[in-house]
């Protein structure tokens, strides 16, 4: 146990980030109870390293990557799409896609022709996520795409030529689509690719940028923070209320109440409702007034 905490305080003298240095605990603890072997990382001795590091190093790491909302999405997929070219048509959708959808990098590369298919009622369409990280035993996913989302995967399907099999391929010399599916990095290299032609001055752009966006997109929309942990897959509210924590304070208690921010607008004078009633203590009668 002296060992684990000694290694990881040598992981943060040695510049990693709180992060970087948490996922070194969980591998250590994951090997050992694989080999039936007590989880060393579990005592007070590194539960306090792993507090003083994070205390230490909150200032470490490239920090929250900038997100691109539905507005530059859409400005991306379509100068990918104006290209004219295979390789524009696939970057294209799976920009829309993953805007749609908030998948992750990896749900996007597991990604079957199958798993999409039309919606009548809405031109719209769904995607079946097969797995994720969060969904370890596969019982999978459905998220929404909109008309010009299920369109623009249609037409890169068509140009490429396959119906079945991975969904977003390769793209060989000659404008022709491959059989092997894209992988993951190289996925995260076209949305950071083609995000950054349209958000250059928006900060780091990453492949989470497009989950991220449209989180914050849809908190502004008022969607609640149970509502994006369904749209984007979080079993926890803890990550999805990070990426909103500025949308959030826009609809707080001091933002509602005190600045009536997303507020409607007041009624100077309350419309007046008069009524004639017996009077019982006369003949006559009495107006009551209601203000509404």
């Amino acid at each position: 146990m002296a060992d684990i905490a000694v290694y990881l305080q040598a992981c943060h003298e040695g510049g990693a980030a709180p992060a970087t240095i948490r996922v070194a605990r969980a591998a250590i603890a994951k090997a050992h109870r694989v080999s039936g072997f007590t989880d060393p990382t579990t005592g007070n001795l590194c539960r306090d390293v792993l507090r003083r590091i994070g205390r230490e190093g909150r200032d470490r790491g490239r920090g929250q990557v900038a997100g691109v909302g539905w507005t530059q999405a859409e400005a991306a997929a379509r100068l990918a799409e104006d290209d004219g070219t295979l390789q524009g048509l696939r970057d294209g959708a799976i920009v829309r896609l993953m805007s749609d959808t908030l998948a992750r990098i990896s749900e996007v590369a597991a990604l079957q022709c199958s798993d999409v298919e039309p919606d009548i009622t809405t031109g719209g369409g769904t995607v079946h996520i097969r797995a994720s990280k969060t969904d370890q035993r596969g019982d999978g996913s459905t998220r929404y795409i909109g008309p010009a989302t299920l369109a623009a995967t249609g037409r890169y399907l068509t140009a490429a030529g396959h119906t079945t099999g991975p969904l977003f391929r390769r793209v060989l010399r000659g404008g022709h689509s491959s059989a092997a599916p894209l992988r993951a990095d190289s996925i995260r290299d076209i949305v950071r690719g083609r995000a950054a032609v349209v958000a250059s001055g928006a900060g780091r752009i990453g492949g989470h940028s497009l989950r991220v966006g449209s989180s914050r997109d849809l908190a502004v929309a008022g969607a609640s923070v149970a509502e994006l942990q369904q749209a984007g897959g979080w079993r926890s509210p803890a990550t999805p209320e990070v990426y909103i924590r500025r949308e959030a304070a826009a609809r707080g208690p001091v933002a509602r109440r005190r600045y009536q921010v997303g507020a409607e607008a007041r009624v100077p004078h309350a419309p007046v409702l008069e009524l004639s009633l017996p009077d019982d203590f006369g003949d006559g009668r009495m107006a009551a007034r209601w203000y509404c």
